[in-house]
């Protein structure tokens, strides 16, 4: 618990383009019962970041932590996705594995619905987005194809 609160406390880099590092302590546990110390606590902890991954998991390595294993599960760098004229670009800080695919390619996230929603407790996406982004996701393949001739 000290080392997590420790954690929460850090001042995280950020980026012009990528804007704030950001950290998400989103599970705890341990233990039998709240009356007995536990043998063995874990803690799932996601850090997206505005910087090389290294930058962070240097700082978090050099924070005072006693009896602790770090296990890191995945590490993707920020990453620039391609565009498309005349589609709204925004820029969101969440890891995505587009970044691993090997090869030179173009690359693009696209979702209807609200990001707002996305990846929280009442995730869904309404009927009329769903059949929005249809129709947005025909017209992105139009354009996309058309920049390759």
């Amino acid at each position: 618990m000290d080392f997590l609160y420790v954690l929460s406390e850090q001042t995280w880099p950020s980026d012009p383009f990528y804007g704030s590092t950001t950290l998400n302590i989103g599970d705890l546990a341990g233990g039998v019962s709240g009356y007995v110390v536990p043998a063995y606590a874990y803690a799932d902890v996601v850090v997206q970041s505005a910087v090389p991954v290294a930058e962070i998991k240097e700082s978090i390595m050099a924070l005072p932590a006693q009896n602790l294993t770090i296990t890191w599960l995945s590490e993707v760098d920020p990453f620039k996705c391609d565009t498309v004229p005349g589609f709204d670009v925004q820029v969101f800080n969440f890891g995505s594995d587009i970044a691993l695919y090997p090869g030179d390619h173009r690359s693009y996230i696209f979702g209807p619905g609200s990001i707002l929603n996305a990846h929280t407790d009442v995730e869904h996406i309404s009927k009329e987005n769903l059949l929005s982004g249809i129709n947005r996701i025909q017209a992105l393949v139009v354009d996309i194809l058309a920049q390759q001739r």
